[in-house]
C-alpha cells in the first residue's frame, strides 16, 4: 500500500514569529511533490515538520495513521529519509563509508554490516551514478557529485519516501538538471515517493507531478503544475508579470 503522510492544522512558530499557520495537507507516495514559494514563506519549515525534525506548536503530523512522535526513530527511518539543505560529512571520509551510514537503521546496535547491507550500498552507489568514485574522499568531489552521494546515502536507507530541501542549491545549472533527472528517475522507475523544496519555478514545473505553492505560512494552490502556475499566482508570489 502507498505510504500516506498527513498534516492536520499544523502551526509552527519561532518565538513570537509564526511560520506555518493552521496548515493541512496529505501526501501519498509514489510521485514527485514540489513545494514552491518566495523566500521566508515557510517551505523548509513545512518540509522539516513533515519529516519529523520540527515539532508543531499545534496540530499534528501522522504517517500511515500513526503520529510521528509515536514512531520509533529506527522504524521511521525505514519509511522516510530526509536530506536538509546543508548536510555535513566527517572530514576525509570515503564515499562508500559515508553511504554506509544509510544502513544504520537496518542494523542492530554494534552489529557488523551484513551481506544485505553491502548489497544495498552497492545498489545505492550504482543507482545514483556514484560507484566510479566510491573509494575517493568525499571532500575531493564537486558539488554536484557530493549531492549525488547524499542521495546515495538516502537510497541505502531504503525508504519509501525521500524528502529533500532545495537539492539543487549552489549547483551549476548542468548539475542542477542532472540531479533532478536522477530524482525523477527514482520516482518513475523505482516507485520512490519524493517531496522537494525548489526555488526555481521552471524546474518545479518540469519535474513535479504535484505542485504546492506557499506564501506567508499558508498554501495558496495545490495541484498539477499546469493548473497551479498562473500569471496571477506568479505575480502574487514573486511580484513578476
Amino acid at each position: 500500500m502507498p505510504l500516506t503522510l498527513k498534516a492536520h492544522s499544523i502551526s509552527v512558530a519561532y518565538g513570537s514569529r509564526t511560520i506555518l499557520r493552521a496548515l493541512s495537507l496529505d501526501i501519498n507516495s509514489p510521485g514527485v511533490t514540489v513545494i514552491i514559494g518566495p523566500n521566508g514563506c515557510g517551505k523548509s519549515t513545512l518540509l522539516a515538520t513533515l519529516a519529523g525534525h520540527q515539532r508543531p506548536r499545534s496540530g499534528s503530523v501522522s504517517l500511515n495513521g500513526i503520529a510521528l512522535q509515536d514512531w520509533r526513530s529506527r522504524d521511521l527511518a525505514l519509511k522516510r529519509a530526509f536530506l536538509p539543505q546543508h548536510p555535513a560529512a566527517p572530514e576525509g571520509i570515503l564515499v562508500r563509508d559515508l553511504v554506509k551510514h544509510g544502513r544504520f537503521s537496518h542494523r542492530k546496535l554494534l552489529s557488523r554490516p551484513s551481506q544485505e547491507d553491502h548489497v544495498a550500498v552497492d545498489r545505492a552507489l550504482s543507482r545514483s551514478d556514484t560507484a566510479a568514485f566510491a573509494n575517493r574522499s568525499f571532500d575531493s568531489l564537486s558539488g554536484g557529485e557530493q549531492q549525488r552521494v547524499w542521495i546515495a546515502l538516502a537510497l541505502a536507507q531504503a525508504p519509501e519516501l525521500l524528502m529533500l530541501d532545495e537539492p539543487t542549491s549552489f549547483l551549476d545549472i548542468g548539475f542542477q538538471y542532472q540531479t533532478l533527472e536522477l530524482l525523477k528517475s527514482l520516482a518513475r522507475d523505482d516507485g520512490l515517493g519524493l517531496v522537494m523544496v525548489l526555488h526555481d519555478i521552471n524546474q518545479a514545473c518540469l519535474y513535479a507531478d504535484r505542485l504546492i505553492a506557499m506564501d506567508k505560512g499558508t498554501i495558496l494552490a495545490d495541484g498539477p503544475p499546469h493548473e497551479v502556475v498562473t500569471a496571477e499566482l506568479v505575480q502574487r508570489l514573486f511580484g513578476l508579470e
